[in-house]
């Protein structure tokens, strides 16, 4: 899931920005379910960006100690698996609570969100050590998903009105990724070798770019859930929803 921290986080960045500029009215079931979906979609982003600030400190130690740790390595990646496996979980109820408030953004960010067996799957999946325990094999998002313009998006939505629906195989980027979750075009296999520094540093520029979005699509989160929820709101969900432990 690392792997696409930037790519969730646009998305998210898109959806809170979105439905804070909305009136919602939503019946008293309807405001929970919400409510209960933006939640656990906080607490998600939250631990991402806390297992990617460790995943970067492990991969600094290794260039300045010329490896990493494979020990070390095992046992993030479990966390990772965990929190990956978590958004899988909320993808439908979260794509659902989107589409109460909004269709509209529901259907701009349900090759994303909506299927369990589609873009989040293959995130999941995006980091793994290799068979040999000699390395990490993942997918390596481009640097272009940091250069996603949401509101060139939008309007392109807006302009085209669902014609795209019909016709999938003439869509550019970035709508073949963010309407049909078509990762191919912008994620590529790539290998670490844990004794190999130049490919920890590889990974380690990476992370660090595209973690800065997740850390702003977290924010933008909490002021969804702040802006549009009551304390009672979210104490209600809380009540009933344990977290993971990860």
């Amino acid at each position: 899931m690392i792997s696409g921290e930037a790519l969730i986080g646009k998305v998210a960045i898109y959806v809170a920005e979105k439905i804070i500029a909305k009136k919602i009215s939503l019946s008293f079931d309807e405001k929970k379910r919400a409510c209960r979906a933006f939640v656990e979609f906080y607490f998600c982003l939250d631990r991402l960006e806390e297992l990617n600030g460790l995943f970067l400190g492990m991969l600094n130690s290794g260039v300045e100690n010329d490896g990493i740790c494979d020990v070390e390595v095992e046992l993030l990646m479990r966390s990772i698996n965990s929190v990956s496996q978590r958004f899988i979980d909320i993808g439908g109820e979260l794509h659902s609570a989107i589409d109460l408030v909004s269709p509209e953004i529901a259907n701009a960010v349900g090759g994303i969100l909506a299927s369990k067996g589609g873009f989040l799957l293959v995130l999941s999946r995006s980091m793994c050590v290799n068979k040999s325990g000699s390395g990490i094999e993942y997918l390596e998002p481009e640097k272009k998903i940091l250069e996603i313009d949401m509101n060139l998006y939008d309007e392109w939505l807006s302009e085209n009105s669902g014609d795209y629906q019909d016709n999938q195989s003439y869509l550019e980027w970035p709508q073949s990724v963010l309407l049909f979750g078509e990762y191919e075009e912008v994620f590529h296999s790539k290998e670490l070798a844990f004794n190999d520094v130049e490919s920890i540093k590889r990974l380690s520029k990476v992370l660090e770019k595209h973690g800065t979005v997740l850390s702003e699509a977290r924010e933008k989160i909490r002021e969804l859930i702040s802006n549009k929820f009551s304390i009672e709101d979210i104490l209600y969900v809380s009540k009933g929803m344990t977290r993971d432990k990860f």
